[in-house]
């Protein structure tokens, strides 16, 4: 990897309230942290 490349990236976003609340407890049941179940969602919604 070229030097500055990094390995991830930061994504800023944005969840009003009541999402915030949806999401954090999908997470929490599903015993990930916030960060890797918005990464395994999204994963799973992209992939064939």
């Amino acid at each position: 990897m070229a030097k500055g490349d990094a390995k991830a990236r930061i994504v800023p976003v944005r969840f009003n309230p009541d999402l915030m609340k949806r999401v954090t407890g999908a997470a929490k049941a599903s015993k990930q942290t916030l960060s890797e179940w918005i990464r395994s969602t999204l994963n799973a919604a992209t992939t064939g």
